[in-house]
């Protein structure tokens, strides 16, 4: 998958594009995660416990991500996942995890602009140029028996829910992984709300 090939194939004057993939990464255990703190425990994926874990996926990284070494879930997104993840899960409530944090899209789909100018039509077309097999090849290597997958991707601005970048993301999940637990839960971005942080989308 060549990602600026792509990017260039949508004719998009970007003459500034991110072209560091954002690994995956092991961030430590949902009782205790410190995404951004002092004690910010970030390590490839593959270093992952050898235990049942809770695998977080989100979309394709932003602006913030990419400020120092590229890494997922920085920013404001690393905190509300510090803070809120234990409630967000769907696990017991004493429950800990080692917790991967995981871009469906390693690249910046964004293109560093505001989500709602590239996002979305870069996203579509990496999908469908090779980045789809990416992420499940990525998924095939990190999974483990018991773990659970938490798709947090955000939806996108497509009123179609089948062309959803969540739904995308879900549906090659399950698709690759049909006896993977799964749980569908709305974006990092908004768990400032109680509400956000309980909802489960409906898969189309």
């Amino acid at each position: 998958m060549q990602f600026l090939s792509l990017v260039r194939s949508l004719s998009i004057d970007t003459p500034d594009v991110e072209e560091r993939p954002c690994p995956d990464q092991y961030v430590g255990n949902s009782q205790n995660l410190d995404l951004n703190g002092s004690t910010s425990l970030r390590r490839p994926a593959t270093d992952r416990p050898d235990e049942p874990s809770l695998l977080v996926v989100l979309e394709s990284p932003h602006v913030e991500e990419f400020k120092s070494d590229p890494a997922p879930a920085m920013g404001s997104t690393g905190r509300l996942i510090s803070k809120h993840l234990k409630e967000v899960a769907g696990l017991g409530p004493d429950e800990d995890r080692p917790v991967l944090l995981i871009n469906a899209i390693q690249h910046q789909c964004s293109l560093g602009r505001r989500p709602t100018c590239f996002r979305d039509r870069v996203f579509a077309a990496v999908w469908a140029g090779g980045g789809r097999e990416d992420f499940v090849s990525r998924l095939s290597v990190l999974m483990r028996p018991g773990d659970v997958i938490l798709c947090c991707c955000t939806k996108g601005g497509t009123a179609q829910p089948s062309q959803q970048l969540r739904q995308l993301v879900y549906n090659a999940i399950v698709e690759s992984f049909p006896l993977a637990r799964v749980l569908r839960r709305t974006h990092p971005a908004s768990w400032h709300s109680r509400t956000n942080r309980r909802y489960e989308w409906t898969a189309a």
